[in-house]
This record gives C-alpha cells, structure tokens and sequence, in this order.
C-alpha cells in the first residue's frame, strides 16, 4: 500500500499562534518543568495527541520552550522575554529572535524573504521535497511570522551577526588598512577594485555613522573628496544652527 506523501518538518504554527500556546503554558505552569502530556492540557488539548505533539513541536523550533528533565520541558527564556516584555521595542526584539530560529524559516528569509506565498510554495514544492499542501501550509505560516515580526528581508540581519561597539572598532582599523592596501575581508583578503566600507562608532549614546564608497578602483583621492563632504555638511550643519 502506498503511503502519504509527507512534507520536510516546519511549524505548524505561525509565530502568532505559537506565542499564544505559550502563554497559555506559561499561566498555567509558569516556569516549571512539566511532562509532556502536561504541557498538552495546559495547551488545551485533552491528551498527548497528534496534533498536541505538533504543537509542542512548533514550539520547540521557535525557541520557546526548552528540554528539561527527560520527558519534560519548560517555557523558555526567549519566551518569557516575549511575554513579560516592559515595552514593545523589547517585544518586538524576541519576536524577531524567534521567528528565525526554525532552520525553514532561517533559510527562506535569506532565499524567499521578499518573495510571495505562491513562489515560496513552488519553491518547497520543486527545491525542497514538500508536497503541494504542505507547501501551502508553510509559505502561509512564514510569511505570518514575517508579518508579526515586522522583518524587512531585505535589510535584515540576525542579532547574532550584528557587530558590537568593540567589534566595530577593531574592525574599522584593519578596514582602513585594507582601503589603503586596496584589499578587503583584513590581512590575507583578497583585492578589491573598488569597495571600502567602514563603520564609526561611538562610545556614548546610539549614534553609528557608516560610510561606504563604491567605483571601479578606489584611490586615497576619493577618500579625500569623501572628507571635504563630510567636513562641508558639518559647516552647513553650524551655519544653520
């Protein structure tokens, strides 16, 4: 007998719906670690059923409960932060780190970020084994997630490869050195004919300058004309103060 046709695992649920479970978890048992068949009443189903285990399973892949004891889970850090956020910058900040923690949707915001639900449906359906339902299902769910996180795909960049002040500023010396070795990616990088880009940052305050000069071959000479810009903005900036 042939069997069903079964689709590459993804969430279930949309970010929405997963936060929505856990906070129904997170009433009922805070941050105790429970069983598993637990966790499904507190979920609102009357056992350990399929669709119960789906839904700890989209759970799981947003990161929003966390294996305890064999047999157990608890809700989260990444989920409390969510739930018990003090503003809604800091909600919207765990849901971003949420919504890319299953490996699905981490791998189409970099393929299919801007893409419709049709094409990402093709896409699963011709790239990565789904069958035509499940594709649907998931397109849907993702394309939610993005919604609810309010993730631009195209300017979009994980926290975790954000760079800090520190990094910054160590990075921007090989960077210099780099421009006048007309070289990029630090000592040992490959030439560049016309790319330098550096970050500035500060050590008080959120201000980050970032410059960026593109061309066929970049010279000193640009640079320079660079710097009468920036010292030409800085007088029109006083003469109107």
């Amino acid at each position: 007998m042939a069997t069903a046709q079964r689709s590459p695992n993804y969430p279930a649920l949309s970010l929405g719906q997963a936060v929505e479970a856990v906070r129904k978890l997170w009433n009922r048992e805070k941050r105790t670690a429970v069983s598993n068949e637990t966790a499904a009443t507190a979920l609102g189903f009357q056992s350990l059923s399929g669709p119960a285990r789906v839904a700890i399973g989209a759970l799981r892949q947003y990161g929003l409960i966390a294996k305890a004891d064999t047999g157990h889970l608890r809700v989260s850090d990444a989920a409390i932060a969510i739930l018990l956020a003090d503003s809604d910058e800091a909600r919207l900040a765990g849901l971003k780190k949420a919504a890319v923690q299953p490996e699905l949707f981490a791998e189409l915001l970099h393929t299919h970020g801007e893409a419709s639900e049709n094409a990402i449906r093709s896409h699963l359906v011709l790239k990565k084994g789904f069958h035509d339902e499940g594709a649907r299902k998931a397109a849907k769910k993702f394309k939610e997630t993005l919604a609810l996180a309010q993730i631009d795909a195209s300017g979009y960049t994980p926290d975790d490869q954000q760079e800090t002040p520190e990094d910054m500023a160590g990075n921007d010396i090989g960077q210099i050195q780099d421009a006048v070795l007309g070289r990029t990616g630090g000592a040992g990088g490959k030439p560049s004919d016309g790319v330098f880009s550096m970050n500035v940052p500060f050590s008080k305050g959120t201000i980050s300058v970032q410059v960026r000069v593109t061309g066929d071959a970049i010279s000193p000479a640009h640079l320079a004309r660079v710097r009468k810009y920036l010292e030409l903005a800085e007088s029109e900036w006083n003469a109107e103060e």
